[in-house]
């Protein structure tokens, strides 16, 4: 996702991106040109089309801080840099939290002690049934989103801002 705004104070902003644009009214015509010059396919092909612009949660593949992962809704795609998970969209909420804990973190050090972290050792992290049917947590992760996002849209220099640039 694109972005001109940047924390100085090296906070991140998790949970909720900062989003600018959607993709999907673009990506027929990206497909095509993609389709029509093989020559240009840095990978080769486009893979897991199944799952664009669909909601998701995504993380950077590759981080020198804390492993954090933001809630993306429909419209939008992921790459190999931006690893993305789908599960039910009535769970999103609960899984986010999770991953985002200090506990997740603390398992990813021992499964992926290096800065990468890929869909595979995602996939491995232990996740409680009880934690995943929890409308507490689910609550208080909506809460949390939206204060993310009202922070986001605060800012100056977003196109959703309230205050001008001046």
């Amino acid at each position: 996702m694109v972005s001109i705004y940047k924390r100085w104070n090296k906070q991140k902003m998790v949970w909720k991106p900062r989003l600018h644009y959607k993709l999907e009214a673009q990506w027929k015509r990206y497909k095509e040109f993609i389709s029509e010059n093989p020559e240009k396919q840095v990978g080769g092909r486009i893979v897991n089309e199944d799952k664009f612009f669909k909601p998701s949660l995504s993380w950077s593949r590759i981080s020198s801080d804390k492993f954090s992962v933001r809630y993306y809704p429909s419209g939008f795609i992921f790459s190999d840099a931006s690893n993305g998970a789908f599960p039910p969209v009535h769970i999103h909420e609960n899984i986010l939290a999770f991953l985002n804990s200090k506990a997740c973190g603390e398992y990813l050090e021992f499964l992926s002690p290096t800065v990468n972290y890929q869909s595979g050792e995602i996939s491995r992290l232990p996740i409680s049934d009880e934690l995943i049917i929890d409308e507490n947590i689910k609550n208080l992760t909506r809460e949390i989103i939206g204060i993310t996002k009202s922070d986001w849209d605060s800012q100056k220099y977003h196109g959703n801002s309230q205050k001008t640039a001046y």
